[in-house]
């Protein structure tokens, strides 16, 4: 990243100052332009090979590991704490709350810092010693991403008495299976829905952390670290992280999110159902008084 931006602002800098070769009027431009940019790209080349020698005259070798060394490794450390994974969980469900793909905005941020955590892992297992890191890519996975919304989905399709919520669950619930959550995030809606922030917010966390005390304890296996493909089933992604342990601790997951979720699903599936009565009961109104009120013919 920081060789592209420099190399970029050297070429444009070099460009600008007219360090280039001139052709003589008569020649075809795609010539010219590609004389033009002889002494830019050489000059640019040259920076970075003189770069690459002082770095090797280092005790860092080359300028990935000294960035790495001052740079990912500590961030390794900030990201792979449990209170790292509260943070940007937070977040994430907070920035949905407003309508906002959450995952796709934290990932992008802490996605590079969880995959090498991961990584470690999976050469770790491949060497056939402990695994070094529990919190990763493939922890959010397993606890975060699937079970909060699989609950809830549960609750709307067997325990609403709300047509409109059990229909809309119905919709939704076989792709909670496979990590597909707009259906319902769009749906219900729990955007910009204050009754289910705090449950939303709230499960991802509580399975993170029941995930943690679990593997920190010796309870589960930390997973392998494999990036699974999207849309994984949820059972199937317990046993590609290495354990049919794994795969049980998020079926355990579903009813603890169920749990956190039913008082709010209760208060929501109230308000849904009183306001259908009272659809019901105006439609016939309605159609009682167009009743009484159309003319008999004799």
């Amino acid at each position: 990243m920081f060789v592209g931006l420099i190399a970029a602002r050297l070429y444009i800098g070099i460009v600008d100052r007219n360090w280039t070769i001139k052709m003589p009027d008569g020649v075809p431009p795609t010539v010219v332009k590609t004389f033009s940019g002889l002494i830019p790209a050489v000059l640019v080349a040259l920076v970075f090979v003189i770069m690459a020698g002082l770095f090797m005259q280092t005790p860092f070798g080359t300028v990935h590991d000294f960035i790495y060394t001052y740079l990912q490794v500590p961030l390794e450390g900030l990201g792979g704490s449990l209170g790292a994974l509260i943070i940007a969980l937070i977040i994430m469900q907070a920035l949905w709350m407003f309508g906002i793909h959450g995952a796709i905005v934290t990932l992008a941020i802490v996605k590079p810092i969880w995959m090498s955590l991961d990584l470690a892992n999976l050469d770790a297992f491949q060497a056939g010693t402990p695994l070094p890191n529990i919190i990763g890519l493939a922890f959010w996975y397993i606890y975060c991403n699937y079970a909060p919304m699989l609950g809830f989905a549960l609750l709307l399709v067997f325990l609403a008495k709300s047509k409109q919520l059990r229909t809309i669950g119905k919709l939704g619930l076989p792709g909670t299976f496979f990590s597909i959550h707009e259906p319902l995030v769009f749906g219900i809606p729990i955007v910009l829905n204050p009754l289910l922030a705090i449950p939303f917010v709230v499960t991802p966390i509580v399975c993170a952390v029941l995930g943690y005390i679990a593997t920190n304890i010796g309870l589960l296996p930390t997973p392998i670290g494999i990036y699974p493909a999207f849309g994984t089933p949820i059972f199937a992604l317990g046993f590609i992280e290495g354990s049919w342990r794994l795969a049980a601790a998020q079926l355990v997951l579903i009813p603890i999110s169920m749990l956190v979720y039913y008082p709010f699903f209760r208060a929501m599936d109230k308000q849904a159902l009183n306001k259908e009565r009272e659809a019901q009961e105006q439609l016939e109104q309605k159609q009682a008084s167009e009743t009484t009120a159309s003319p008999v013919i004799s």
